[in-house]
C-alpha cells in the first residue's frame, strides 16, 4: 500500500491509502498519557478484567481526575476505538461515587492505552 495523504482533525489522524483508510488517535493518546504522567507506564494487553472491583475499597478523594479520565476514554471510543465502549461504560457508572478501586481501574486503562498507542480502525 502507498500512503497518499495524511490529515489530522480534532485529534483524529486519517491516512488515505490507495484502497482503504485508517483512522487513529495516536497524538491524542500521547497527550492523555502525558497529562496523567503515564507516558512511561508499563503496557498491558487487556483494558479490564472480569473481577475488577473490590467491594471493600475506600471512597476515592480524587473524583475530578476520575471523571477527566472517563471523558478522555469516551472520546477515544467515539473516534477510533469503539471496542472500548463497553469497558468505558462499566467504569463510567461510578462517576458519582468512585472508590479507590475504580480509580485504579481507570489507571489500568491508561496502561492499556500505552500498549496500544497506534491502534485505530
Amino acid at each position: 500500500m502507498v500512503v497518499c495523504e495524511v490529515y489530522c482533525y480534532l485529534g483524529l489522524q486519517v491516512q488515505r491509502f490507495n484502497d482503504c483508510m485508517k483512522i487513529n488517535q495516536t497524538a491524542y493518546v500521547k497527550r492523555v498519557l502525558a497529562r496523567y504522567h503515564m507516558t512511561d507506564a508499563k503496557p498491558i494487553s487487556l483494558p479490564i478484567e472480569p473481577e475488577w472491583i473490590s467491594s471493600n475499597s475506600p471512597p476515592s478523594t480524587d473524583t475530578d481526575t476520575y471523571r477527566e479520565i472517563i471523558a478522555s476514554l469516551t472520546y477515544l471510543t467515539l473516534g477510533s476505538r469503539p471496542y472500548l465502549a463497553y469497558a468505558v461504560n462499566v467504569v463510567s457508572r461510578a462517576q458519582d461515587s468512585p472508590t479507590e478501586a475504580h480509580l485504579k481501574l481507570n489507571k489500568r486503562f491508561l496502561h492499556y492505552l500505552r500498549g496500544t498507542i497506534n491502534d485505530g480502525k
